[in-house]
């Protein structure tokens, strides 16, 4: 190997080992991500719970029109108060 190809090489290595990340750099950043996608499961979780919520009201809303669909269909008529949205 000629000198000059030894130098560059070593060139090579010390700027690799300059912008080489220490390990504890490497834990710092990896704790900060932990963190963040905790946050961020956490705020998934809230959607969901709110979704679910939601939809469990808006199936709620539709069971008394279901009802009294199927009053009207069996009995000819719905039983709902006559002050019923329905």
């Amino acid at each position: 190997m000629k000198k000059d190809e030894a130098k560059e090489i070593l060139e090579i290595v010390n700027f690799i080992k300059d912008k080489m990340a220490t390990s504890d750099e490497l834990a710092a950043v990896q704790q900060e991500l932990g963190d963040r996608i905790a946050g961020v499961e956490s705020k998934v979780s809230g959607v969901n719970r709110r979704l679910d919520t939601e939809a469990m009201a808006r199936q709620d809303q539709k069971l008394p029109a279901r009802v009294s669909d199927l009053e009207k269909e069996v009995f000819g008529q719905s039983r709902a108060p006559k002050h019923s949205a329905l």
